[in-house]
C-alpha cells in the first residue's frame, strides 16, 4: 500500500515540481507558497503545492510572423 505524501521538504519539492532552490525560496518570501516548519525543517504541505500548480498560467504557443513554411517563396519557379 502506498502512502500518499502529506508535505514536501524543500528539495522533495524542488525535485517533484522541477524548480530550483533558488525560485522556491523567491517564491517563498513573496508568499507566492505557503510553507511550515518542523524544528528546523522547512516543510510545503502537499495541498499548497497542488494550489500553487494550479494557479500557474497555463502555456499557449505564440503565433511566429510567417506562419507555417515560412521561408519558402510562394512562386512557382
Amino acid at each position: 500500500m502506498e502512502i500518499a505524501k502529506r508535505a514536501y521538504s524543500t528539495d522533495a519539492f524542488c525535485e517533484a515540481f522541477s524548480v530550483g532552490k533558488t525560485k522556491l525560496y523567491e517564491m517563498l518570501g513573496a508568499g507566492a507558497i505557503v510553507a511550515n516548519k518542523i524544528g528546523g525543517k522547512t516543510v510545503i504541505p502537499h495541498d499548497e503545492a497542488e494550489r500553487w500548480l494550479k494557479s500557474l498560467p497555463s502555456y499557449t504557443t505564440a503565433k511566429r510572423p510567417g506562419g507555417p513554411g515560412r521561408g519558402q517563396s510562394s512562386q512557382a519557379a
